[in-house]
This record gives structure tokens, sequence and C-alpha cells, in this order.
């Protein structure tokens, strides 16, 4: 399934309302979900906007969201690739490490 497609379902909104809350035409959202054209920059980061989430997961290119999987409320959701999300409970100390770890500092040692 197009991600665009699954991210806006899973918003509960239709094209129309998609596109009218990135200020595009309901046919540019309908021509994304079938792959028939791509958004543009700009379109891209408001779509990441309204669904918040990445680029990279918008556009398919990874299968976990960490906009929003590094949560405030300490958890992490793992988003499936035919839909659905499953939601885990981590402390905060094991959320301090993974985003140490996505931030790339170097070091590949973590104590959980």
């Amino acid at each position: 399934m197009n991600r665009i497609r699954q991210l806006r379902e899973l918003k509960k909104i239709n094209q129309k309302e998609l596109a009218q809350l990135i200020s595009a035409k309901a046919s540019s959202v309908c021509n994304w979900e079938k792959g028939s054209y791509k958004p543009n920059e700009q379109q891209i980061l408001k779509l990441c906007e309204v669904f918040d989430c990445t680029p990279d997961y918008l556009l398919g290119y990874t299968d976990i969201n960490l906009k929003q999987s590094l949560s405030e409320d300490n958890t992490i959701t793992i988003y499936e690739r035919g839909g659905g999300a499953k939601r885990f409970k981590v402390s905060p100390k094991k959320i301090a490490a993974i985003k140490a770890l996505l931030d790339d500092d170097g070091t590949d040692d973590i104590d959980f």
C-alpha cells in the first residue's frame, strides 16, 4: 500500500481533506497515492507536518518513523509495512541510549 494513503487512512481523512490541509488539489493526492506522480519538496514537508513523520518514512525509504518513535511519553512506536503499529513502553534511560545511537556519535557500545 502507498505510504501516503496508509497515513491518510490512519488519520481518518479523505483525499480532499488532506489536499486542503496542505494547500494542494485532491487530484494531486489521488495521483500520489496511485504512484502516477510524486509530491514536490514543499509538498513533502507539508505532508510530514500533517502526518508527524519524517520524509524518509513518508517516501517509503524506511519502515520506522523516527519522529514519532521517540515520543515524549516514553514509548516507541514501530509502524508495520502493511499498516498498523505497535507501541512499546521504554525507560527514559533506553530512550536516551536510542537517541544517542541515532545521533551517531561514533560509539557503538550502549549500556541498557
